[in-house]
């Protein structure tokens, strides 16, 4: 897709495809990426997002199934940016990541925006 700012997506079902913008990344950093987007396919994780949607919407009055749905998500992002540090040796790396993730954790509400000597979250 073209786009100057990053962002990438898998989407579930026969294939699994990834979807990338063309914002411009290093090969490392496209690296990094795909293999996030790889774990998320590999560990199934739409399956546990799909699964705590659910219940959030068949239990709306219950609070622990909206925290739960929120946590859920939360948790399959940081498991898909486990494997992708794990696939990759450079520190680098993971502050991109952690910038990049950061920012998409900010517009959900997750994280609040911080600033740190790393750039990590900025």
């Amino acid at each position: 897709m073209c786009d100057s700012r990053p962002a990438a997506c898998c989407l579930p079902g026969r294939g699994h495809r990834t979807v990338l913008t063309s914002a411009a990344l290093s090969a490392d950093e496209l690296a990094a990426v795909i293999a996030h987007e790889r774990a998320h396919v590999h560990g199934r994780h739409h399956l546990a997002i799909a699964f705590a949607d659910a219940m959030e919407a068949a239990f709306p009055r219950i609070a622990l199934f909206s925290v739960g749905r929120t946590q859920t998500a939360r948790l399959v992002e940081l498991a898909a940016d486990d494997a992708a540090c794990a696939s990759t040796d450079k520190f680098t790396l993971a502050v991109r990541c952690c910038r990049w993730q950061g920012r998409a954790l900010r517009r959900s509400h997750w994280l609040p925006a911080v600033t740190s000597p790393t750039g990590c979250g900025a």
